[in-house]
């Protein structure tokens, strides 16, 4: 079983970390995901994760072998765990683009965008905080 939040904290915590423009290494998908997570749960699962551009994101998840194996060893690193969406998780999702990095705001993920955050329904993994034994 994994900790959760309410809808509300964790749209509070993506569209603090999601809202603006869009940056590689700074403020992209996974980073803003990442500090959103890591806000609700102290928890953050990329660490220092050394890309600053496109071809350095790209380059990191083709090193990892793809997204699945990516997020999958960002979560495995961090020690959470799998679970189904709930509010607070952090998860592999899909947007019109491709895979991103988003946050379960309830119904929805939250996802950073080019201008800020947007949100989907289609997600693929999903990732939280153990509760305690």
């Amino acid at each position: 079983m994994v900790r959760y939040t309410t809808p509300a904290i964790a749209m509070s915590a993506a569209v603090k970390h999601m809202d603006g423009p869009f940056a590689w290494g700074v403020a992209d998908c996974c980073v803003s995901a990442c500090a959103a997570f890591n806000e609700l749960w102290s928890v953050n699962p990329m660490g220092d994760h050394g890309y600053r551009d496109a071809a350095g994101a790209r380059a990191t998840l083709a090193s990892a072998g793809g997204w699945r194996r990516y997020t999958r060893n960002l979560a495995n690193r961090a020690g959470l765990v799998e679970t189904n969406p709930v509010p607070g998780a952090i998860g592999l999702v899909m947007t019109r683009k491709g895979y991103a990095l988003g946050l379960c705001v309830g119904q929805e993920w939250a996802v950073k965008g080019v201008r800020g955050v947007s949100f989907v329904s289609d997600w693929r993994l999903a990732w939280g905080v153990k509760c305690p034994a």
